[in-house]
């Protein structure tokens, strides 16, 4: 934690392989890392474990009601969508992600490198992989994919 004005060093949280971070409604800071959602109160000593047991996970999100949104890896490759208390309801993505070669599956996700929930209750999720550069945009509520939008073949 860090003064806003000075950018002084204010307390320290020893976090192993910390991976992305997001805000929950009231200010708690969330911290994902491979195998679980961490939940930190700013003025807390150390973080506290809110989702345990996850595998291979990448990037979280919050939608304004507090639910959270867990992206993990193989072998599943979805989302992983859990009540503002961590309970599991539903996931988004086919099991398993979209295929690496083949036929193109639009309903599955791969390599999630980040994620947002925009005002309209959109969950955009983006992937890190060089062909196709994709991010897709996914009705939160719902789990229905709403559009994909693909990058160039070469940056």
């Amino acid at each position: 934690a860090l003064d806003g004005s000075t950018g002084a060093i204010l307390k320290r949280w020893s976090i192993l392989q910390p991976l992305q971070l997001a805000y929950r409604p009231g200010g708690q800071l969330l911290i994902v890392t491979s195998e679980a959602l961490l939940a930190l109160d700013p003025e807390g000593e150390n973080p506290t474990p809110l989702i345990s047991g996850l595998v291979n996970a990448r990037a979280v999100a919050v939608d304004a009601e507090g639910n959270l949104f867990v992206a993990v890896g193989d072998p599943d490759n979805q989302i992983q969508v859990y009540s503002p208390g961590g309970k599991l309801l539903r996931s988004i993505g086919r099991p398993g992600g979209r295929e690496l070669v083949g036929k193109w599956t639009p309903d599955g996700v791969r390599f999630v490198h980040a994620m947002a929930v925009d005002k309209q209750n959109q969950l955009w999720v983006v992937e890190h992989d060089m062909g196709p550069k994709r991010i897709s945009v996914w009705n939160a509520a719902t789990g229905e994919l709403v559009r994909e939008l693909f990058g160039p073949a070469q940056y």
